[in-house]
């Protein structure tokens, strides 16, 4: 008997899924691997990239396949023949071997809908998951085929959405931590232009006021010298006017 005819129906689709996120065979997928999942479930890869560390546990980069599947859990692979055209459209059945009802129990359609609104109704409104009309048909679906398996899928959906809640909020505060960042910045280069615009201005009042103080020196300095030149100048007006009374004193007396 192969490995695969041992394996129940889910993990031999667990299997083929993990064989298109591995087609080399390495025994190991990276965050890039898991990526390729986008292609075929509604989901982005920014939203694969959560779920890879939420299912890395021990941090090392790489899911095995044990890692791969008991994270991920047998309803996520129901989720994905939903979604997924490579896989088989035959649904899953339970391990234990027992009979799927075929509802859930006797709840109308309008308590189920109204069960699903409280459960993920807000993963759709905040935005963390774009296609919650695809998760709802999923929902239905586990309702009326696998029950069972129906807390398993609000389990991880309610992981994922913690997931990426973490990282919304974790970009929010980078986002504002680098917009608090900026506005800094900006007060920070307003105050030294400031600074700079009060030191020119300081500096142009004292250099203007050094002129000042240098034309008045100046200025001091040429009165003080011609006030000397008009003292010399009267001394020797003074002076030339003693020697022309001594000289008419001198004429008058030789002329007797």
């Amino acid at each position: 008997m192969s490995m695969d005819e041992e394996c129940s129906p889910t993990e031999r689709q667990a299997r083929q899924l993990y064989k298109l996120c591995d087609p080399e065979n390495r025994g190991f997928l990276t965050r890039e691997d898991l990526a390729r999942l986008c292609e075929v479930l509604p989901f982005t890869e920014e939203q694969l990239d959560a779920v890879f560390t939420s299912l890395d546990q021990d941090g090392d980069e790489h899911l095995t396949y044990e890692e791969f599947l008991d994270g991920l859990g047998k309803l996520y692979w129901f989720f994905i023949d939903k979604q997924c055209p490579y896989l088989g459209s035959k649904p899953l059945t339970l391990d234990s071997g027992e009979e799927e009802p075929s509802r859930a129990d006797s709840r109308d359609e309008s308590e189920w809908e109204d069960s699903f609104k409280q459960s993920f109704q807000q993963l759709g409104e905040s935005g963390l998951v774009n296609d919650i009309e695809s998760i709802r048909e999923v929902w239905k679906k586990l309702r009326n085929e696998s029950p069972a398996l129906l807390g398993e899928f609000e389990k991880l959906l309610t992981s994922l959405a913690k997931e990426l809640t973490h990282s919304k909020t974790e970009y929010e505060g980078l986002e504002a931590a680098l917009k608090k960042r900026i506005n800094e910045h900006e007060e920070e280069v307003r105050h030294l232009y400031e600074e700079m615009e009060t030191q020119i201005k300081q500096e142009r009042e004292r250099l203007l006021l050094q002129e000042k103080q240098k034309e008045r020196e100046i200025r001091d300095s040429l009165e003080g010298r011609i006030k000397e030149k008009d003292k010399l100048l009267n001394e020797i007006l003074r002076q030339q006017e003693e020697v022309g009374e001594h000289f008419d004193l001198l004429s008058t007396i030789c002329t007797k």
